[in-house]
């Protein structure tokens, strides 16, 4: 049965979730990433779950999305660094400089991991597992026919919206309307994940063209978050020349890998349009 399924779905991300966040606490790449990843899938299955408290699922659901935020924000960093130390060694980059801006970059993940630390006391880890446990037994909301309507509702409004989002596209360089295409595709990858565990749907293809999109959009992502911490950095550097002019240099480089992605993001985007308008209409 599909409750089943759901429920089986849901305790699954919940004991990854709670698995993830004992390594994250310790800062730990991989148990954030896996952290974020399961609070994504748990934030999808959660509304279809009926709850006899309503104010306290809320206040779950919430709790979930802060923690996620925070987990984001180091795992943001994580491969922001990684990045800064590939592009030094491809573009040979001013050891001094690289160095300057690795170090502000590792302050700022030590500022961001205690933000993990408080959410997760704010939040109150032990509550907020044990609550998703319990969601994790509850039936489908609705029972199993609305629990189907309701997955495949909000599969058409998010194809919907990522259809809009390419159409906006266009073909010039604007840093916006990529990160809108980047999130849309996120999302409705989310749901046709939870689709296929809930209702067995056959979508593995569709996901694997999604994941293809998030990882091509990410990476364009995660070249320009480098860019917006190079600027930073020249904002706060003030006067020094020498340090102005290799930051530049490094911005120029990264820009030039900008605009080759952004260049086959314009020629997928057809392809991923036709996907999306596919999944909006079925």
């Amino acid at each position: 049965m599909s409750t089943q399924r759901l429920t089986h779905a849901l305790d699954e991300q919940v004991r990854r979730f709670s698995r993830a966040l004992g390594r994250a606490r310790r800062g730990d790449p991989t148990g954030l990433h896996q952290g974020r990843v399961a609070s994504r899938r748990i934030r999808e299955m959660l509304p279809l779950v009926a709850v006899a408290d309503e104010t306290r699922a809320r206040r779950t659901r919430r709790d979930v999305r802060r923690v996620a935020a925070a987990l984001g924000a180091v795992r943001e960093l994580d491969v922001t660094l990684g990045l800064l130390t590939d592009g030094a060694t491809r573009y040979a980059w001013h050891p001094v400089v690289v160095t300057r801006v690795r170090q502000h970059l590792e302050r700022a993940r030590q500022d961001r991991q205690k933000d993990v630390m408080d959410t997760l006391r704010r939040a109150g880890a032990t509550a907020l597992l044990r609550d998703l446990r319990r969601s994790a037994t509850g039936a489908a909301r609705g029972g199993a026919a609305a629990c189907h309507q309701a997955l495949a509702g909000r599969r058409q409004e998010r194809a919907g919206a990522l259809a809009a989002a390419l159409q906006a596209l266009g073909t010039l360089y604007v840093p916006d309307r990529l990160h809108e295409v980047r999130l849309c595709a996120k999302k409705l990858r989310y749901s046709l994940e939870t689709e296929r565990a809930v209702r067995l749907a056959a979508v593995d293809r569709d996901i694997k063209t999604l994941t293809g999109m998030q990882e091509a959009l990410g990476a364009l992502h995660d070249v320009q978050m480098l860019q917006d911490w190079l600027r930073r950095l020249g904002r706060d550097i003030g006067g020094d020349r020498a340090t102005q002019v290799q930051l530049r240099r490094m911005g120029v480089e990264l820009e030039g890998e900008c605009r080759a992605m952004h260049a086959q993001v314009v020629a997928d985007a057809p392809a991923w349009l036709k996907l999306a308008l596919r999944l909006a209409r079925r």
